[in-house]
């Protein structure tokens, strides 16, 4: 059948129920020509409006290019071409649509869908495929795209969620809330993105400004001028932004960012690299190693859990807590500060002719590779390079080597303890601070996409085997860092736990309880009773006596923002909390105890299991509290925490 009316007034075209494809061409003939094999059971004109409904075959029409069509209840395919604008609902198969002069509206599509050449604004309700759309003005999702989206030349995208993956490329302004798996944008000015269940791949200009609230695994950056990021599951690059000033709250895994302008990071899980930043730097902790190359202002950090390698700073540098080694080799502005804090061995290579002041205690060594090759005996130093004008502040739990080609100049000690004593009493939570502040500010800026994603449930894949088998890794990279510098002159102790591993000397253990005794003598309540009971947890067996000509007691570092001074006297420790656990199988000793003890039933998860509740959650507030006044190192308060049962 084919039929052809004159337009006339007829300047919408409505169908309803069409049981196989629907194609529809604008033309510039001034009819509109109906063709279908099939039956159509109503045809007709009310006032501006063609009627067709009914049709149980494939129904094709031609139509002035002025038309505005409506379609209901398509079972088949539904091609548009050259027409003014088009609604459709409940299309349950593919629509394509080419050349709307003005508004497209879709919902309820139960396939595929595809765009092209579109004036107006594109409104998507739920599509149950995959939208694909090209030089598109404005599109809305407001429910659901159940498949993936890849929008090329959509100036503005409003989406509410995807998904699968998304892709978009040559955009002006793109705000989306959720992504179900992947999300990849290109060549966009403004980006506002809620939570992206897996990777985010971001290419933009000297002009992008990036939002993202949350992404499950990995995020990629290249090119921006603003980012600022508030969650990402695992690692965080950016490169190639030269202008961009960089905001992160939390990183799960490793941040690597290179030529940027500033950059800030609350929290990184594991490793972060930092080269040829403009500006400056702030980070509050680093769950692994620090690695911060040409950097043109400051450098402000908190907690560095592991190894620091710090070269080519413009600026000041503060360093709350290196839990490992530090390397520094910068230039040393005139009049900038340096305030370090290293658990482990400190390598300073200083500038030719350098000009710098170097108040320095260590707990082992303090040695200068200098022409007189200088070494102090009470591992306190006051050193001048030069005309001292830049100023380092240290403390280094143990050996301090200094690489000059120029022989330092000695000042008083009792100066150098006035000076110290400005180092800060609060120092040690720097990076508390700096986290918060981050966090903060990071938080505020995503605020808007949280808001907008508050009834969206956020997927992330996998995430939480992801998770632990990053905090797995971590783990053991830090124990190696750790177990790397451990001393290797005495008989070594390995405790195994829950499938983690220690090992360390028995000089180390006593250092744990020495400063178990220091810590409940200054006031934090249950610091001894959890270390004995934890070490008694670990049946550590007994420690020989300390090999002659090395001290019994180590003296322990000052704490930060007080004058480094000799710790007093300290009595000897007493045997009980480790002398009692059974020693090491094998012994003649343990034979002849086992003969003569009675037998005594032990539960298999006696030691797991807290008796007290409240007191266990005492003991790791005090282990805790000795991690971060750099008492014990990370990896020492791991292990006082599994013994405990606290992890």
């Amino acid at each position: 059948m084919q039929q052809t009316f004159p337009a006339g007034t007829a300047q919408r075209i409505t169908i309803a129920r069409v049981e196989d494809d629907l194609q529809i061409n604008g033309w510039e003939q001034p009819t509109i020509s109906v063709t279908t094999s099939g039956h159509i059971n109503t045809l007709q004109p009310e006032g501006d409006t063609l009627i067709i409904a009914d049709c149980d075959e494939k129904l094709t029409l031609s139509v002035p290019h002025d038309t505005v069509i409506e379609v209901t209840d398509g079972q088949g395919r539904v091609i548009i071409n050259a027409v003014r604008a088009t609604t459709l609902r409940h299309i349950n198969d593919d629509v394509k649509l080419n050349t709307i002069q003005e508004d497209v509206n879709l919902d309820e599509i139960s396939a595929d869908v595809t765009l092209e050449h579109v004036q107006g604004e594109v409104t998507l309700g739920k599509i149950k495929g995959d939208v694909n759309a090209n030089d598109v003005s404005t599109l809305f999702v407001l429910e659901k795209i159940e498949g993936d989206a890849r929008l090329i030349k959509v100036l503005t995208c409003e989406l509410t969620t995807i998904g699968n993956d998304c892709t978009i490329e040559e955009s002006e302004t793109v705000r989306v809330t959720a992504v179900g798996n992947d999300l990849t944008i290109r060549n966009t000015t403004s980006i506002f993105a809620g939570t992206i269940g897996n990777d985010c791949d971001i290419h933009g200009h000297r002009d992008t400004n990036v939002t993202v609230s949350n992404v499950g695994n990995d995020l990629t950056v290249t090119g921006t001028a603003h980012i600022q990021v508030q969650n990402v599951g695992n690692d965080c690059a950016i490169k190639d932004a030269g202008g961009s000033i960089i905001a992160v709250a939390h990183i799960g895994s490793d941040l690597n960012v290179t030529n940027a302008a500033q950059v800030s990071a609350a929290h990184i899980g594991s490793d972060c690299h930092i080269q040829n930043i403009r500006e400056s730097i702030e980070i509050g902790h680093i769950g692994n190693d620090l690695t911060c190359i040409n950097i043109g202002g400051d450098v402000n950090a908190g907690m560095i859990s592991a190894d620091a390698t710090i070269k080519e700073i413009g600026g000041n540098l503060k360093l709350s807590a290196v839990g490992a080694d530090l390397n520094l080799q910068t230039a040393l502005a005139p009049e900038s500060q340096l305030q370090l804090q290293v658990g482990g061995d400190t390598h300073i290579v200083l500038p030719e002719h350098a000009n710098v002041t170097i108040h320095a205690h260590a707990g082992g060594s303090i040695h200068s590779r200098s022409p007189q090759n200088n070494q102090s005996a009470n591992h306190v130093v006051n050193w001048i390079y030069g005309n001292g004008s830049a100023q380092l502040d240290i403390n280094v739990g143990g050996d301090l080597d200094i690489r000059s080609s120029d022989q330092p100049t000695s000042n008083n000690e009792q100066d150098f303890v006035h000076e110290m004593t400005g180092f800060g009493p609060n120092f040690g939570n720097l990076w508390q601070n700096l986290s918060e502040e981050i966090t903060d500010a990071v938080n505020q800026a995503t605020a808007s996409i949280n808001e907008d994603m508050a009834h969206m449930s956020a997927t992330y894949t996998h995430q939480a085997t992801k998770q632990a088998e990053r905090v797995r890794r971590q783990a053991e990279k830090l124990r190696r860092n750790a177990e790397k510098h451990a001393h290797k002159e005495y008989n070594r102790i390995h405790v195994r736990l829950n499938n983690h591993e220690w090992s360390m000397s028995p000089e180390r253990i006593y250092r744990i309880v020495e400063q178990a005794q220091y810590a409940a003598a200054e006031g934090v309540s249950g610091a001894m009773e959890a270390v004995e009971q934890a070490l008694k947890n670990l049946q550590i067996p007994p420690i020989p006596p300390m090999p002659t000509g090395r001290p019994t007691h180590p003296t322990p570092p000052a704490p930060m923002g007080q004058p480094f001074q000799p710790a007093p006297p300290v009595p000897p420790i007493p045997p009980a909390p480790i002398q009692s656990v059974p020693p090491m199988p094998g012994s003649n000793e343990q034979a002849q105890q086992e003969r003569e003890q009675p037998e005594v039933p032990v539960a298999p998860n006696e030691l797991s299991v807290p008796a007290n509740t409240s007191t266990i959650e005492q003991e790791r507030e005090a282990i805790l509290h000795m991690i971060a006044e750099g008492r014990i190192t990370p990896e020492e308060g791991d292990m006082l925490l599994e013994a405990l049962g606290g992890q």
